[in-house]
């Protein structure tokens, strides 16, 4: 017996998204970043997440999620939120409500992992 739980989608047991690839192959760039959808809701039954890579300094501009909290890997580089830096290996969790920016801020490409 199958204690799974089952959904009206059919969802792949396994998805795979190359580094440097994006989820639908196609390439998105924002400001000084560019973003790679790497699981999206439909894959994940809600769960959306993003690797931007940074070639420069900055970071979006100060922001709130009004319903889920914010995820960060520090993959390559350095950020800084609040005054916390937060270096290659860090994970950052930002919890809803709470209005708050993730900036990179070293002179080499900066890489994370966002889940919302």
């Amino acid at each position: 017996m199958n204690n799974s739980p089952q959904s009206s989608t059919s969802l792949s047991p396994i998805l795979r998204v190359a580094a440097g690839a994006d989820r639908f192959g196609e390439q998105r760039g924002l400001g000084i970043s560019n973003i790679d959808f790497k699981v999206c809701t439909q894959d994940s039954g809600g769960i959306l997440i993003l690797e931007n890579t940074f070639h420069g300094k900055g970071g979006p501009a100060r922001h709130l999620h009004y319903d889920q909290d914010e995820w960060f890997y520090v993959a390559e580089g350095n950020f800084l939120s609040k005054s916390i830096r937060n270096d290659s290996g860090s994970h950052l969790v930002i919890r809803c409500w709470r209005r708050v920016a993730c900036r990179t801020f070293g002179r080499t490409l900066a890489r994370r992992a966002a889940g919302l």
